[in-house]
């Protein structure tokens, strides 16, 4: 039923109809318009995964952990 990138990004579109995902849909209408839509579902993946990372990622996670502090000294000075 969706066979071309088009038809896939415009459904997935067509069900951002609440919240954060509609506003995210609306600007993202309006960043596309009049543009070639040949690459449209690569696009339009790219930049749903940039815009709706998972908050709790491993990178993040891992980021928060080397910049941990115990009082004013790093984690691992206090445990040195």
């Amino acid at each position: 039923m969706f066979n071309t990138h088009v038809k896939k990004a415009f459904y997935a579109l067509s069900l951002m109809n609440n919240g954060v995902a509609k506003v995210w849909k609306d600007s993202y209408i309006d960043s596309q318009e009049g543009k070639d839509l040949a690459g449209t579902w690569d696009a339009f993946k790219a930049s749903l995964k940039g815009s709706f990372t998972d908050p709790g990622s491993q990178k993040d996670a891992m980021k928060t952990l080397q910049t941990i502090k115990q009082g004013k000294q790093s984690a691992d000075e206090h445990n040195t």
